[in-house]
Formats: structure tokens, sequence, C-alpha cells
């Protein structure tokens, strides 16, 4: 028994001190992600005068814009078509993977262009709130606009809080079947039982979404823990030459071999020996 109450007291010391530490970046990052579910229509709400276009004519060709945006861009690492299933009166939007050789940047960007004409019609790094408060939101996720640190803040922050969800399930196992049964009663005393009752019952339930959530969170920014990749990140992109095939027909060729292709994202090859498709299906 002593024991038990032992490792429990160490759990709760553990639980309260990764809250503390970790709670308001948790928070913001919560915020920012639920902000980002949305991304695409809030952006468009906020900036729809300028992101909606005039069908004139053809739509250019994707080679045609991909080849604009690597002359313009001639260091970008990598190119990526955000909205392959834009409507006839969309811009269309890429964002731009760049490496400026520092570390204290994650260097993206944007580019929104009419396909009818070729005109640009917003761009900038995401690390500026012009030309996109939404997208500098994105950026802000993933790094809290702090760079390679601030993203592997952000890797760290995802394992405190597995270990808070799994210090709290050590805490409150005894809760666990009762919050989910609902035999477990609230204490409305003060302000203190209050907020542990709802403190018990709201994190028992959200249990395995936290854990889900933050664990995939963490896999995803797994590679900010690399020595190698914050060595990559200290040297700039070198110049691009493009891809010597055409955009269109390495398309046509996907959509040949996979009928059943869905296209929800591109990224365009920024060289020859950089060739790659990202695709979801």
């Amino acid at each position: 028994m002593n024991r038990s109450k032992s490792i429990t007291k160490l759990a709760f010391s553990f639980h309260s001190w990764l809250g503390l530490i970790s709670g308001v970046f948790l928070l913001l990052l919560g915020l920012s992600g639920s902000a980002l579910v949305f991304l695409e229509e809030i952006d468009h709400a906020i900036n729809a005068e300028l992101l909606k276009v005039k069908p004139s004519g053809k739509i250019l060709f994707l080679d045609a814009l991909y080849r604009k945006i690597g002359h313009e861009h001639p260091n970008v690492a990598g190119i990526a078509w955000l909205n392959p299933d834009a409507v006839t009166n969309e811009a269309y939007e890429f964002r731009l993977y760049q490496n400026d050789g520092k570390i204290s940047t994650y260097d993206l960007g944007m580019v929104s262009i009419n396909p009818y004409s070729g005109k640009t019609l917003r761009e900038g790094n995401l690390k500026d709130l012009n030309p996109s408060f939404m997208h500098w939101i994105f950026q802000f996720h993933w790094s809290f606009q702090l760079g390679i640190p601030g993203l592997l803040l952000a890797t760290v922050f995802g394992i405190t809080m597995l270990l808070s969800t799994i210090t709290g399930l050590i805490i409150y196992r005894k809760h666990v079947w009762k919050v989910l049964s609902f035999k477990e009663k609230m204490k409305w005393n003060n302000w203190r039982t209050i907020s542990s009752g709802l403190h018990r019952i709201v994190g028992v339930w959200a249990l395995a979404f936290n854990v889900v959530i933050f664990f995939t969170g963490f896999w995803m920014n797994k590679f900010s823990l690399d020595p190698a990749y914050w060595k990559k990140q200290t040297v700039s992109t070198p110049i691009n030459t493009l891809s010597s095939q055409n955009i269109d027909e390495m398309l046509s060729n996907a959509k040949k071999n996979m009928p059943d292709l869905i296209l929800k994202k591109f990224t365009y090859p920024p060289s020859p020996e950089r060739i790659s498709r990202q695709v979801v299906q």
C-alpha cells in the first residue's frame, strides 16, 4: 500500500511539473492546430477578393507555373501545389520549401498564382504575417516561429505530454472506469474540488485522444532530433536547375497508371536529382 502511494505521489509530482513547464506552449499548439483544421476556409474568407480569379481562356500548364516559380525562386528546395482540387475561380496555392542556412528560421514560403494569366497574386515567407496570417499560424504550429530550435521544442513537448498522460493515468487509475461509466461524482465544495474533478473527468475522457494527438505530433517532428538534419540546415539551398521532365506529362502518367488517384497535394521536383511526387489516395 505504501509503495502504491509513493508511486502515485511521484507520478503526481511529475504530472504537475510537466503541466507547468509545457502548459502554455501546449495551449498555443492546441489553438493554432484547431485553426489549421480550417486553414483553407479561413484564409479564403479573409482574402476572398485576392484569391478569387475570373476564368478567362484556358488554364496554364502546370509545367509553365512550375518553371515560373523555379526561375523567380532559384534557391527553392521544393515546390508543393497545395490545392489540386481548386475550382475554376480559385487561385493556385504553392508552398515553397527553402533553406537560408540559418537554424534560427524555419524557412517556408508561399505563392498564390492566377492559373489563367500566370500573375502572382501574393508571395512571401511564412515567418511574416504578410502575405497570409493563416499560413503564418501554420509555421507557428510547427516551430513557434523559432526556427529549427522551435521545431525541436514542439517535438519535446509532444514527449512531455505523452509522459503527462501516462502519469495522469497512474494518478487516476482507480477513477478511470468510474468516469467512463458515469459513476464519478463531482464535488462542488470549492474551486479546488471543482477544478480537480473537472481535470480528472476531462482527462480520462481525453486520454486516448491525447495519446494519438501528441504521439503523432512527436512522430511528424522526430527528424528534428537528428543531428544530421541540423547540420544540413546550415547549408543554403543551391541554385536549382529544374526538372528536364514535363510536369504535366508526369502527372498524366501517374493518373493513367492509377485510375482511382485522388490528388490532394503535388510536390514538384526542384531539380532532376530530386524528383518527388506526393499524392494522397
